[in-house]
Order: structure tokens, then C-alpha cells, then sequence
């Protein structure tokens, strides 16, 4: 096994294991990396930001802080709409954050939701959005707390890369974090 090791987090663009997306796993860059590092993926489609946050402080304070010392983070911050509501059943339902009132019922997302939770749920998160949430200044908000949390923890790492799946809104620099755009990772030519 290699001697530099990785620790990757965040969402689908960071998984290798979704029933849904199986057959492209093998071809992901996660695969790629496992060939050449020692590949450690707390990756999981459809998590949210606290989901990846979570991983980080689980990892950080179980692991040997000497491995993680001389080890990079890839971290993937998912969509910041992804919002890990305290009833959510699985830790990839924090994906159902994101339901607002564009959904039609007959789309498959709200399906997914409704066969797992009751009406009364699907509501709340409806008006979440529409209500509670200022779109704009709120999506900053949240982008900047989850990259300065990200720079934070970012000192246990020997070096740390964030890539965002959606483009950043603020211009905030940071110390100990390289911040680079999602279409770098997805479009890049691994062969």
C-alpha cells in the first residue's frame, strides 16, 4: 500500500458506493486515486454539509493525529440547501433538503420523500424554503461557515482541498485550505 494517504469527503461526486450510480464507481476518481494512494472515503450520495462536518470531527478525534499529520483531505462541500433535518432517517436524506415548491408531486424526489416520510414533514421543509430561507445572503452565509470550518480542522491535515459543488459566492481567503471549483474535478481527463 502507498505511504500517502487520503481521506476523502462529501457527497456523490466523492462516493464509491450508491446502488443508483454503481456501474460509474469504477471509472470515478476516487477509483483513480485508490490506485496510486492508500484511499480512506467517508463519502456518502446525497449528504449534506453537517454530514461531511460530522465525518471530519469523528475522524479527527478517533484517529491518530500523527497519520493524520502527514495525510491530505479532499473534501467535496456538498449543496448548502442540503439541511440535516433532526427526523431524517438515513444520513443521505439530508439530499431531501433541498425540496421546494418547483417540485411537482410526481417527480421521483418527492416520491422518494413521501414513501419514507409523512405529509406533514414534506410541508415543513416546503416552506423551510420558501419561508425561512433568504436564498442569497443565506447561501453565503452558510458557504462561508462550512469553508471556515473546513480551515479550521484543516491544521490536522498535513494539506487540505475543498472543491464546492456549487460556485462560491463569497471571497473570503483562508489560510490552510486550497479551494478550487467542482467542473475541475468532474470534467478533468484522468487518462
Amino acid at each position: 500500500m502507498p505511504d500517502i494517504s487520503l481521506y476523502i469527503f462529501g457527497d456523490s461526486y466523492a462516493a464509491t458506493q450508491d446502488n443508483r450510480f454503481h456501474h460509474y464507481f469504477e471509472y470515478s476518481w476516487p477509483r483513480k486515486l485508490e490506485k496510486t494512494f492508500d484511499v480512506k472515503n467517508y463519502a456518502v450520495g446525497g449528504s449534506g454539509p453537517q454530514d461531511v462536518c460530522i465525518d471530519l470531527h469523528n475522524l479527527i478525534n478517533n484517529a491518530d493525529k500523527d497519520d493524520l499529520k502527514i495525510s491530505t483531505a479532499i473534501i467535496v462541500l456538498p449543496d448548502i440547501h442540503r439541511y440535516n433535518f433532526s427526523f431524517y432517517e438515513k444520513r443521505n436524506h439530508s439530499v431531501f433538503g433541498q425540496l421546494n415548491e418547483f417540485y411537482k408531486k410526481s417527480h421521483y424526489f418527492v416520491k422518494d420523500f413521501l414513501n419514507t416520510y409523512d405529509q406533514e414533514k414534506y410541508k415543513l421543509i416546503i416552506d423551510f424554503n420558501k419561508y425561512y430561507l433568504d436564498h442569497t445572503i443565506n447561501w453565503q452565509i452558510e458557504e462561508a461557515r462550512y469553508l471556515s470550518y473546513f480551515d479550521n480542522v484543516a491544521r490536522f491535515f498535513k494539506q487540505t482541498l475543498v472543491w464546492s459543488v456549487n460556485p462560491l459566492t463569497t471571497n473570503y481567503s483562508y489560510q490552510n485550505i486550497d479551494i478550487a471549483p467542482i467542473d475541475l474535478l468532474i470534467y478533468r481527463d484522468w487518462e
